[in-house]
Protein backbone atom coordinates (compact mmCIF):
# COMPACT_ATOMS: atom_id res chain seq x y z
CA UNK A 1 0.00 0.00 0.00
CA UNK A 2 3.17 2.44 0.81
CA UNK A 3 4.37 1.54 -2.46
CA UNK A 4 1.25 2.80 -4.41
CA UNK A 5 1.17 6.14 -2.29
CA UNK A 6 4.67 6.84 -3.03
CA UNK A 7 4.01 6.24 -6.67
CA UNK A 8 1.00 8.48 -6.56
CA UNK A 9 3.13 11.54 -4.90
CA UNK A 10 6.10 10.84 -7.15
CA UNK A 11 3.93 10.96 -10.30
CA UNK A 12 5.32 13.71 -11.67
CA UNK A 13 8.62 12.75 -11.37
CA UNK A 14 7.98 9.40 -13.17
CA UNK A 15 6.46 10.68 -15.95
CA UNK A 16 8.76 13.41 -16.67
CA UNK A 17 11.77 10.05 -16.12
CA UNK A 18 10.04 8.15 -18.49
CA UNK A 19 9.42 10.42 -20.67
CA UNK A 20 13.05 11.79 -21.17
CA UNK A 21 14.10 7.89 -21.17
CA UNK A 22 11.87 7.68 -24.20
CA UNK A 23 12.95 10.99 -26.02
CA UNK A 24 16.42 9.46 -25.37
CA UNK A 25 15.98 5.91 -26.52
CA UNK A 26 14.61 7.17 -29.99
CA UNK A 27 17.07 9.79 -30.31
CA UNK A 28 20.15 7.78 -29.88
CA UNK A 29 20.12 6.27 -33.27
CA UNK A 30 20.54 9.79 -34.58
CA UNK A 31 23.46 10.71 -32.55
CA UNK A 32 25.16 7.11 -32.90
CA UNK A 33 24.55 7.83 -36.67
CA UNK A 34 26.15 11.02 -36.38
CA UNK A 35 29.30 9.38 -34.14
CA UNK A 36 30.09 7.86 -37.09
CA UNK A 37 30.29 10.21 -39.54
CA UNK A 38 32.93 12.19 -36.81
CA UNK A 39 31.02 14.19 -35.14
CA UNK A 40 31.75 14.67 -31.44
CA UNK A 41 28.95 12.65 -29.74
CA UNK A 42 28.32 16.20 -27.28
CA UNK A 43 27.51 18.71 -30.55
CA UNK A 44 25.67 15.29 -32.37
CA UNK A 45 23.48 15.50 -29.06
CA UNK A 46 23.34 19.23 -29.03
CA UNK A 47 22.09 19.20 -33.00
CA UNK A 48 18.96 16.71 -32.65
CA UNK A 49 17.99 17.73 -29.86
CA UNK A 50 17.74 21.39 -31.36
CA UNK A 51 16.28 19.68 -34.56
CA UNK A 52 13.91 17.81 -32.18
CA UNK A 53 12.50 20.92 -30.39
CA UNK A 54 12.68 23.22 -33.64
CA UNK A 55 10.43 20.46 -35.03
CA UNK A 56 7.89 19.99 -31.81
CA UNK A 57 7.67 23.76 -32.30
CA UNK A 58 6.95 24.08 -35.60
CA UNK A 59 4.05 20.84 -35.54
CA UNK A 60 2.74 23.23 -32.82
CA UNK A 61 3.24 26.22 -34.58
CA UNK A 62 1.32 24.67 -37.48
CA UNK A 63 -1.82 23.06 -35.36
CA UNK A 64 -2.33 25.77 -33.65
CA UNK A 65 -3.12 27.72 -36.64
CA UNK A 66 -5.02 25.20 -38.09
CA UNK A 67 -7.05 24.90 -35.02
CA UNK A 68 -7.70 28.75 -34.60
CA UNK A 69 -8.50 28.67 -38.59
CA UNK A 70 -11.06 25.83 -38.20
CA UNK A 71 -12.78 27.52 -35.18
CA UNK A 72 -13.36 30.99 -37.24
CA UNK A 73 -14.52 28.68 -40.21
CA UNK A 74 -16.97 26.51 -37.58
CA UNK A 75 -20.08 28.60 -37.77
CA UNK A 76 -20.12 28.46 -41.77
CA UNK A 77 -19.46 24.56 -40.99
CA UNK A 78 -22.11 24.44 -38.65
CA UNK A 79 -24.99 26.44 -40.63
CA UNK A 80 -23.91 23.96 -43.67
CA UNK A 81 -24.38 21.13 -42.07
CA UNK A 82 -27.77 22.40 -40.65
CA UNK A 83 -28.95 23.04 -44.02
CA UNK A 84 -27.73 19.79 -46.07
CA UNK A 85 -29.67 18.06 -43.13
CA UNK A 86 -32.63 19.73 -43.88
CA UNK A 87 -32.40 19.35 -47.01
CA UNK A 88 -32.29 16.08 -46.71
CA UNK A 89 -35.18 16.04 -43.94
CA UNK A 90 -37.29 17.29 -46.61
CA UNK A 91 -36.35 15.17 -49.88
CA UNK A 92 -37.66 12.40 -47.16
CA UNK A 93 -40.68 13.25 -46.35
CA UNK A 94 -41.68 13.89 -49.77
CA UNK A 95 -40.42 10.79 -50.64
CA UNK A 96 -41.84 8.54 -47.59
CA UNK A 97 -45.13 10.72 -47.42
CA UNK A 98 -45.54 11.00 -43.81
CA UNK A 99 -42.51 11.51 -42.86
CA UNK A 100 -40.97 9.13 -41.04
CA UNK A 101 -38.16 11.76 -38.84
CA UNK A 102 -41.05 13.57 -37.68
CA UNK A 103 -42.20 11.88 -34.18
CA UNK A 104 -45.54 11.16 -33.76
CA UNK A 105 -46.07 13.64 -30.66
CA UNK A 106 -45.49 16.49 -33.13
CA UNK A 107 -47.67 15.19 -36.04
CA UNK A 108 -51.30 17.10 -35.30
CA UNK A 109 -52.92 14.31 -36.97
CA UNK A 110 -51.68 11.54 -34.48
CA UNK A 111 -52.59 14.44 -31.03
CA UNK A 112 -56.03 14.38 -32.77
CA UNK A 113 -56.27 11.11 -32.35
CA UNK A 114 -55.47 10.48 -29.20
CA UNK A 115 -57.60 13.61 -28.48
CA UNK A 116 -60.81 11.24 -29.42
Amino acid sequence: MATIGLIYLLKLVLVTALASVLIAYVLEPIVAALVRLHVRRSIGAFLVITAAVVLAIGTFYVSYNRALDFTEELPRYTASLRENLGSVRIENRQTSGSGPLRSRAQDPSEANRRAD
